[in-house]
């Protein structure tokens, strides 16, 4: 039987309405990880041996953003940052404010703050497509607001983008909606679901020499989207046999069995799943079952809290998951990952580590370098955009350059490469990313 925890139903809504396999679709844990999954098994970088806060990883932070260990002066004017995210309604995702709130308090408390001011975010929480309208609307009538941070939306994406008309840079840590990759002055510097998308075919056909592939998708338009975009780019390098078959966003058993079989499971070189953290269970149920061992490429999605739980600490073997660069369950100490899981610890020890929260605490971060770079008495919206667009990297726990408006049809993806973790013998390797410098491009393979 298939348990299902609230995490797993929230992971169902996200998948059904926020369109699953974007970047924001990436690796979720909760704080109390095993010690199976958080071994590292390949890869040159140091990691951390626990997620206690310690004077490497303050460092780090200080390096990272060009700030000073110490308090920020609270006697000083804040540096307010507008922060919007889906945080109530049928599809919450807290973690990504959770993310947020724990860069703030890491900055302001051990890195000096900016340039000694404090930094603020002034948040707003969307729960309906008009609440993009009124935070647009908040954020560009506060002259004292330089720019915006973007954990993830659900709706309220287009309203948004037509209030601000790019008068403010976006920082989107998890790009979801259509909008997000083309909105004036919006960016991110993590990948997208294309990017993915592209990237994991590429793998299953270079990497794997995968002859003949399956695609599991649930029907959506998005999944829909992204198992053609897969199927295409397994055709163009030579995979002769590709075979897509959707599920339910809440099929089960019987059904996920089904699409196993119609997808030629047990006679594909490898098996692309596009799914619901549900579905993923089925799929990890159903393929143990039957005995199944096909290499299986996956969004991050499938590295959810829910799977880890119903796997006693560990995740599926044989499984390939796109991840930004860097697995934040091997927290190694120069992507930023050991001082993020050391910093939720600190200032939000119940929150879920997920990718919202990873990447939402980078983004911030990777603000706060900007700001400091821009100096605080010299920062405005036009100076921080600037900046921002400018930026090539090294960004927070993402692999490889980062260029934005490098593809001209997604111009707000700055992220060029990627990378892919597998666990196998109930440990985690990087077979390509950022800790063994063998990042994926997926648009320059």
């Amino acid at each position: 039987m298939i348990r299902r925890s609230r995490s797993a139903v929230r992971w169902l809504a996200i998948g059904t309405a926020a369109a699953i396999g974007l970047a924001a679709c990436g690796s979720s844990s909760s704080s109390k990880t095993s010690s199976s999954a958080t071994t590292a098994a390949g890869g040159s970088a140091k990691v951390a041996s626990n997620d206690s806060m310690s004077a490497d990883k303050v460092s780090w932070g200080t390096t990272f953003i060009g700030g000073k260990a110490g308090k920020a002066d609270t006697a000083q004017t804040p540096v307010k940052i507008g922060w919007i995210n889906q945080d109530g309604g049928a599809v919450s995702l807290p973690e990504a404010t959770d993310g947020a709130k724990a860069a703030e308090s890491f900055i302001n408390e051990q890195l000096g703050g900016l340039q000694g001011h404090p930094l603020q975010l002034v948040t707003c929480s969307v729960t309906s497509e008009e609440d993009g309208q009124k935070c647009g609307t908040q954020f560009v009538n506060d002259k004292d607001v330089k720019g915006i941070a973007q954990g993830i939306l659900v709706v309220g994406n287009q309203s948004l983008y037509s209030v601000v008309n790019g008068q403010l840079p976006d920082f989107v840590a998890s790009l979801n909606a259509t909008q997000d990759f083309t909105a004036k002055n919006a960016l991110s510097y993590y990948p997208g679901s294309p990017d993915i998308s592209q990237g994991l075919a590429i793998y299953a056909a270079k990497d794997l020499a995968a002859k003949a592939a399956g695609i599991i998708y649930i029907d959506t338009a998005a999944a829909a989207a992204a198992a053609q975009r897969s199927k295409a780019t397994l055709q163009q390098l030579g995979v002769s046999k590709v075979t897509t078959v959707a599920v339910p966003a809440n099929a089960t058993g019987p059904a996920v069995a089904s699409a196993l079989q119609a997808a030629g499971a047990d006679k594909v070189d490898a098996l692309l799943v596009r799914a619901t953290v549900p579905v993923c269970i089925s799929i990890i149920d159903g393929m143990q079952s039957l005995g199944l061992k096909t290499p299986v490429l996956s969004p991050a999605t499938c590295m959810a809290t829910p799977i880890s739980d119903h796997l006693n600490g560990a995740f599926p073997e044989n499984w390939y998951f796109a991840t930004s660069g860097y697995n934040p369950f091997v927290p190694d100490i120069p992507s930023g990952n050991a001082t993020f899981r050391a910093a939720m610890k600190q200032y939000k020890p119940t929150a879920s580590i997920t990718p919202f929260s990873n990447q939402s605490f980078g983004i911030i971060m990777d603000m706060a370098k900007l700001i400091n770079q821009v100096g605080v008495s010299q920062l405005t919206p036009d100076a921080l955009t600037a900046a921002a667009k400018s930026f090539t990297g090294p960004g927070m726990a993402v692999t490889g350059t980062l260029k934005c408006g490098f593809n001209t049809t997604y111009p707000n993806e700055c992220a060029e490469g990627m990378g892919i973790a597998n666990f196998k013998g109930g440990k985690w390797t990087s077979v390509r990313g950022g800790e063994d410098n063998n990042p994926l491009y997926p648009w320059q393979s």
